[in-house]
């Protein structure tokens, strides 16, 4: 669980914070060090975000961390998605969904989607990237018996780098964040995750 933690950890701040992620995390190329650091390798295949979509993947986090639909939906139009009737909820679930790790119990609900307000434009693709090594992550919890909501994990650092934000920008900084959620994901993030990565390896301890 411990190793998960800080795996969950380090991907948040790859995402969030660096903008330069991996996008291919799967159990080939993690290394569990002696001393309890957790080795990241192969960053052959990676992703970048810039300053503008960080913001975005934060606000997203912030949404769907407290179950807000409204905002969900807003972030999913700002993405480029929209589907045939552009309902809120619609959008809110498939911006939603992949955050919490069990589609498999939303499947029903999704085939009904598809013939009632199917997606017609998933939005800028370079958005959707970092929910691949989202989805690695998340398998690998459940394989192991460990349950993982991804946005309440990566939740305390999306609200670091939105007040960072905040303040950086004073008064005429005017977007608005939704209340805390509780956090029930699988860890809490620090305000910087112990992190680094380099295009070979990359190694942190908790």
């Amino acid at each position: 669980r411990r190793c998960f933690r800080l795996l969950v950890d380090v991907l948040a701040h790859q995402i969030l914070v660096d903008g330069c992620f991996s996008t291919d995390p799967h159990p080939g190329n993690l290394l569990l060090c002696p001393d309890g650091r957790l080795g990241l390798l192969d960053f052959g295949q990676h992703g970048t975000l810039s300053l503008h979509q960080r913001r975005w993947f934060c606000r997203t986090v912030v949404a769907v961390a407290s179950g807000d639909e409204a905002a969900m939906a807003r972030q999913a139009r700002e993405l480029g998605m929209h589907t045939r009737h552009d309902r809120d909820s619609t959008l809110a679930f498939h911006i939603g969904t992949p955050w919490s790790g069990n589609l498999g119990t939303k499947m029903k609900h999704l085939r009904t989607l598809r013939k009632e307000d199917p997606v017609l434009a998933r939005g800028e693709a370079a958005l959707l990237l970092p929910f691949r090594p989202i989805a690695i992550i998340m398998a690998m919890c459940r394989t192991f018996g460990v349950h993982v909501h991804m946005a309440r994990a990566f939740l305390p650092v999306a609200r670091n780098v939105l007040r960072a934000e905040s303040a950086a920008a004073g008064p005429s900084w005017k977007k608005a964040m939704p209340p805390p959620a509780s956090s029930n994901g699988l860890a809490r993030s620090s305000s910087s995750a112990s992190a680094s990565a380099s295009s070979s390896s990359s190694s942190s301890s908790s």
